[in-house]
């Protein structure tokens, strides 16, 4: 079993409160894996340009299917990958 994290943005918080979760999510990235799901790719870009938390993956609801299609994001980077990919964590 792989211990997961979700949370569901649907764009009614504050980025600073966006914020805030993703600094206590990220004080667990040793623990579990963590996934945000957007409502937007707007959004998206108001978290990448707010968030600086690394190792969160982040993903807009519209562009997936399953945990294995490569359309996570992180922080930092520039690719998109499967929720469960090498690497992450």
């Amino acid at each position: 079993m792989i211990p997961t994290l979700f949370e569901y943005d649907t764009g009614s918080e504050g980025m600073s409160e966006l914020g805030s979760k993703a600094k206590r999510y990220g004080a667990v990235l040793q623990e579990y894996r963590v996934g945000f799901v957007l409502p937007s790719v707007e959004r998206w870009e108001q978290v990448r340009k707010t968030i600086t938390e690394r190792g969160l993956l982040f993903v807009v609801m519209d562009e997936f299917e399953t945990l294995r299609d490569p359309t996570f994001r992180q922080i930092g980077t520039e690719g998109r990958v499967p929720f469960f990919s090498a690497g992450a964590r």
